[in-house]
């Protein structure tokens, strides 16, 4: 029921970009930790001379005489960080800064501080990142101890398109030291990148034991969300007072089955001080709750408050749903008048199925589309119309269209798959699946191959593809077909049992499957105990 699929690790890298200004605060947090040589009381009085020095000029003087007296690290800090301020009021300073953090770096080698001082003045100096500057930034990165440091300047220089590099830097051990929470983040986030979803998941079982950070702890949720197993984000939110993580929380428990439990919880956030959580948790409600009373209560509440056209548009969608066919159309028209959206114009087009000619619902499916040129989502939708529709001279003039609008979704190579098929061309069919990513291959495409090795007697192979889709889908009439397909290779393999035990399965996912039904019978089983077996 959600509305928005959380970003997950773009949102977080977006935080960890962000925090790159924060780096005028580490002339702070250094000066302590890093002195190497004392400093004159002199020094320090003519530091104070400038400090209450206004005129411009003057000050600028002072500060070069400064420069080449401050000797040790602590003194050069206090210069670099004076040199900061005045780039940033005047842009005349800029490589002034830049020059004296250039030397500095010289001379402090091994300094983090002025490593990420020297950094920051050339990303003052430089506004674009040029490769000569992308490549000065990691190399920097690479010479710096500091690990958060490090992250900001490979996060900040497009390293982390390339984080499985980032991650095995043999310079220093993520394992090493007892890591902060952003730290934590930080690792996770490179896991996830890199694509390696397991290390990821273990990473976080190891973490989240010894963590006392909140944001680590929703961080995780998140993951564990995003990439499956949302009982786990489930419970690791409970207790939450924050709203969102509530409401991140009754999703999850939905998606886990406990629907009961999520109801409740939106149920409590109907009432959120946050207009957005307000708005999907009463709209969760409304979408789940077996009382088409309070359904539309809830959503008459929601409809009043037009100030939000998205959520207008979903609360009219919904509402229409629980009206008869001729007044959700008449819902749906005047709405439509109103806001021109195309999410309405695809709902008029479902609900007219059935009440007009499918040639009429064709028609209007190209209208529609010529409407909203360039709408992936509806020219996504109109490929699964017209293949539900047998209409494969539609879908191939789609795909086309698809293709000089510049659409490039997983879904294109998903129905060339299917039309391929359609012709019994089973070599370009496969290829075409193949062509679909698996974090995005729908089951039909899981199918398709099955049937593919099918029809090349590879039975066993076909089986160990329609077992997992099939268990998926049970109690679907999807799932009937899938173990229909499933007993037909289990019949050619010579294994009765489970043969029949898949026809079974068949009948009882879809009593109307006629050929399931038919075998049925030859075989002496009856129907009527298969279906009502109490």
């Amino acid at each position: 029921m959600k509305f928005m699929k959380k970003i997950f690790p773009i949102l977080c890298i977006s935080g960890v970009i962000l925090a790159i200004p924060l780096l005028a605060l580490m002339l702070y947090l250094s000066i302590q930790k890093n002195k190497t040589a004392p400093v004159t009381d002199s020094f320090y009085r003519e530091l104070q001379k400038y400090d209450e020095q206004v005129n411009p000029s003057t000050a600028v003087r002072l500060l070069n005489a400064l420069e080449r007296k401050a000797f040790g690290l602590e003194a050069r800090l206090s210069v670099l960080k004076r040199r900061r301020i005045r780039a940033q009021q005047s842009q005349n300073q800029q490589k002034a800064y830049y020059e004296s953090a250039q030397k500095a770096v010289q001379d402090f080698p091994g300094s983090d501080t002025i490593a990420l001082i020297a950094s920051d003045a050339l990303l003052m100096l430089n506004a674009e990142l040029s490769d000569t500057v992308r490549a000065a930034l990691i190399s920097r990165a690479d010479s710096i101890r500091e690990l958060p440091q490090a992250f900001d300047l490979y996060a900040l220089a497009g390293a982390l398109s390339r984080p499985e590099q980032v991650l095995e830097i043999p310079k220093r051990s993520w394992k090493s030291e007892r890591l902060s929470p952003a730290m934590e983040r930080n690792i996770l986030i490179l896991q996830v990148l890199s694509g390696d979803i397991h290390r990821a998941a273990q990473y976080l079982n190891d973490v989240i034991p010894t963590t006392v950070s909140s944001q680590t702890i929703n961080l995780a949720a998140t993951f564990f969300y995003d990439y499956d197993d949302p009982a786990r984000a489930g419970a690791l939110l409970s207790g939450s007072t924050n709203e969102e993580n509530t409401e991140l929380q009754a999703d999850a428990l939905y998606l886990s089955g406990y629907t009961e439990s999520a109801q409740n919880l939106w149920s409590t956030l109907t009432s959120a001080a946050n207009a957005d959580v307000r708005f999907r948790s009463s709209y969760n409600v409304a979408a789940t709750t077996n009382s088409k009373a309070e359904a539309l209560a809830l959503l008459e509440i929601l409809n009043a408050d037009q100030r939000n056209t998205d959520h207008h548009i979903y609360t009219t969608i919904l509402y229409s749903r629980f009206l008869e066919p001729q007044s959700a159309l008449e819902m749906l028209n005047k709405a439509y008048q109103q806001s021109n959206a195309p999410l309405i114009n695809l709902e008029l087009i479902k609900r007219q199925q059935g009440l007009v000619p499918i040639d009429k619902s064709i028609a209007d499916t190209w209208i529609m589309l010529e409407k909203y040129p360039g709408n992936e989502s509806l020219y996504q939708w109109a490929a699964f119309y017209f293949d539900y529709q047998h209409a494969p001279r539609e879908l191939n003039i789609l795909i086309k269209q698809a293709s000089y609008q510049g659409l490039t979704g997983s879904w294109i190579a998903v129905y060339q798959g299917i039309l391929a098929l359609r012709t019994n061309d089973l070599d370009r069919a496969e290829q075409y699946f193949n062509n679909v990513p698996e974090d995005q291959a729908p089951y039909q495409v899981i199918a398709n191959k099955a049937r593919i090795l099918e029809a090349r007697r590879s039975f066993n192979a076909a089986l160990n593809l329609y077992e997992p889709i099939s268990q998926q889908l049970n109690g679907t009439t999807h799932g009937a077909k899938l173990y229909y397909r499933m007993s037909r290779c289990l019949r050619a393999l010579n294994r009765e049992e489970e043969y029949r035990a898949a026809l079974i399965a068949a009948v009882r996912n879809d009593p109307n499957l006629l050929f399931a039904r038919v075998e049925l019978q030859q075989l002496g089983i009856p129907i009527s105990a298969i279906i009502s077996p109490n």
